[in-house]
């Protein structure tokens, strides 16, 4: 009976000391499956860069050659065609039409196209022109030697009339640009998605009508 006891004890001892090795031995497994060092840091986001779309130069300032310079064409033929500058009632209507033509048709073009500064431009170059026009040619006509008593207003009426033929080409030349995106081919094949503004005017036998007219 002792004896017995002594068997299952010793068993039991026995098992206990070989369970630390298994469990032991577990653990060494374990590490070695474990991986050395710290863990890998996450991928940064991708940076979203905005897509530029590309722009094209068009010419709108056939609309101010259209306007401004047939404005100043008719007081140009105002001017020199009679025999005195605005001598009848044809050369009068003429030049009444023309210079408040010659003046508005550019700023107002470029207003049309959304340009603001190049309105407020177009209009001090009109001012300018036929400003500085009227002064130059009253200093020319006037110095000519056996001038008449009137040659300062006549100075006047030619140098409006060459201000009225050259500021125009100036202006449409120099400010009648603008850079409108590719993608979109009403833009490209109109100049300008925006509204278009122009002067009108109506002639009929008793009336007369003046007004703006664009594109919308």
């Amino acid at each position: 009976m002792v004896l017995a006891w002594l068997m299952v004890a010793g068993s039991a001892r026995a098992a206990g000391e070989t369970a630390p090795a298994t469990s032991s031995g577990n653990a060494t497994r374990v590490a070695q499956v474990a991986p050395s060092g710290p863990p890998a840091a996450p991928a940064a986001p991708e940076e979203l860069v905005p897509r530029v779309l590309p722009t094209e130069r068009v010419f709108y300032g056939w609309e101010i050659l259209a306007t401004g310079e047939v404005g100043g064409a008719l007081v140009a033929a105002s001017v020199w065609l009679p025999s005195s500058e605005v001598g009848t009632p044809a050369s009068t209507f003429a030049f009444l039409i023309g210079m408040p033509t010659y003046a508005v048709a550019g700023p107002l073009v470029h207003w049309g196209h959304g340009h603001w500064v190049k309105g407020l431009a177009s209009l001090g170059l009109n001012v300018a022109g036929a400003t500085i026009g009227g002064i130059v040619g009253s200093a020319v006509q006037c110095n000519r030697q056996g001038a008449p008593g009137d040659c300062s207003l006549k100075g006047v009426f030619n140098g409006l009339a060459v201000a009225g033929l050259t500021v125009p080409l100036i202006d449409a030349g120099v400010l009648g640009w603008e850079d409108v995106q590719v993608s979109d081919p009403v833009a490209a094949r109109t100049g300008s998605t925006r509204v278009a503004l122009a002067p009108l005017m109506s002639v009929g036998p008793r009336s007369l009508s003046l007004g703006v007219g664009g594109r919308f």
